[in-house]
């Protein structure tokens, strides 16, 4: 093991590689003795590649140089290579036993590839202990965790790193997603994990989360997130959309008791008896991966974290970056529909321009038109809204919309942001997104 080593070159001793050699020194019937434990008596040929300090050579009786600046490659004539590469103080010497007379060394040293000369590699490094039991995966250039710990690996085909302003994502395609054994880090029993990402594709069943002892159970997008399988009844009621960040949460507490949180809001909570509760698998962590590629996503991932910790509802807000609003302390024991005047509306733009209460601009429940956006097709993203001010502060339970009744134009989908003031805005809990 070599220690305080940033920097580790793996080179081909290649025939064709020899303009690279800066010093070549021919010997025969050789012993080379070191503390890299080489013992060998045969004819070879060694060969010092130098970067720097020069080395200093007496021909025949030493060479001396520090490993730190100079590769060392020994290789045998005969089809057995030895390479070796390291980068430590270490002294080598080379001493003859007997001086033959000089061979011609027309043969070249001999590499054992397939096809071709190819390699991925990697290096071994010691591993950190993670730091308060905090796993976290910014994807700047890398698989790392910011807090040290395990490295995640992309055993199904990596995808690409991107890098933006102060942060960096990675784009992966269905099939590919990361694998983390966190056993150093996360117990079993309780646990957060907290993943930023945004999705191509949310209208089918597709895997976010799994663990190995969970085989193919875990969280899934399907229209909406949720629990696999449906009979733990785990699912969060908003309509998930393809072109929006979201912070996706999902913890354990040691009573077995897991909870789905969307953009901080606990949208959803249970106790199953499945899988031994599902406890985590943490030899085995998967993210963004199915069984099939038609059960994996494909998408952008900003940040994966893990704690060994069950994180509160606050916490999980915080983390997301958002500010949920205040639940009222109970709930309405009737509720009733508040159709506000067009004194109480306002838009973000009409089709046409049109004034407020005019054509595309009456967006009453039971008008003959509705609000109507320009470019309403590209919805929300394009920043377009309706505001309705309900006269007083006050406990809202929820909302009513339909579509616009002169043709057959209705949404799907939509957010709820609450506001005390009209200019302070909160994400409202049926659909917290955040940015």
């Amino acid at each position: 093991m070599f220690a305080s080593i940033p920097w580790v070159r793996l080179l081909f001793d290649l025939p064709w590689a020899n303009k690279f050699w800066h010093m070549i020194v021919d010997t025969h019937d050789v012993s080379c003795f070191s503390s890299l434990t080489c013992s060998l008596a045969c004819s070879f040929s060694l060969r010092l590649l130098v970067f720097s300090p020069p080395v200093s050579l007496t021909p025949f009786l030493s060479v001396s140089c520090y490993v730190s600046s100079v590769s060392v490659f020994i290789s045998h004539l005969i089809p057995v290579f030895v390479s070796v590469t390291v980068a430590v103080s270490v002294a080598v010497s080379v001493s003859p036993l007997s001086l033959l007379p000089s061979l011609p060394l027309s043969l070249s040293p001999s590499l054992v590839y397939h096809g071709h000369p190819s390699m991925r590699a990697g290096v071994l490094v010691c591993q950190k202990d993670c730091i308060k039991g905090h796993l976290d995966y910014e994807f700047k250039e890398s698989l790392s965790s910011s807090s040290d710990g395990p490295m995640g690996h992309a055993p199904w085909g990596e995808g690409t790193f991107q890098t933006g302003k102060n942060q960096g994502w990675y784009k992966f395609s269905q099939g590919q997603g990361i694998q983390l054994d966190a056993s150093s880090c996360i117990g079993a029993s309780k646990w957060t994990i907290l993943i930023h990402v945004k999705l191509d594709h949310v209208d089918t069943l597709r895997q976010m989360i799994g663990s190995k002892a969970w085989s193919a159970d875990g969280l899934y997008t399907d229209k909406v997130l949720r629990w696999s399988p449906s009979t733990d009844a785990l699912t969060c009621n908003s309509m998930l959309q393809t072109t929006k960040w979201y912070n996706i949460g999902l913890t354990r507490a040691s009573d077995g008791n897991l909870s789905l949180y969307l953009n901080g809001y606990r949208c959803a909570q249970g106790i199953s008896k499945n899988k031994d509760g599902y406890k985590l698998d943490v030899d085995q962590v998967n993210f963004m991966h199915g069984e099939s590629a038609s059960t994996s996503p494909s998408g952008y991932l900003r940040r994966i974290r893990l704690w060994n910790t069950v994180k509160s509802s606050t916490d999980m807000a915080d983390l997301s970056g958002c500010r949920l609003a205040t639940e009222a302390d109970s709930a309405c024991k009737a509720s009733i529909i508040y159709n506000a005047p067009y004194s109480a509306h306002r838009y973000s733009k009409t089709t046409y321009n049109d004034k407020i209460g005019y054509r595309y601009g009456r967006g009453r429940l039971d008008s003959p038109e509705a609000f109507r956006p320009p470019n309403s097709g590209l919805g929300y993203s394009s920043g377009n809204w309706l505001q309705l001010d309900s006269g007083s502060k006050q406990a809202i339970s929820g909302v009513v919309i339909q579509g616009r009744q002169a043709g057959n134009q209705f949404l799907r989908s939509f957010l709820a942001r609450v506001s005390n003031d009209g200019s302070k805005w909160m994400d409202g809990v049926y659909m917290c997104v955040c940015v």
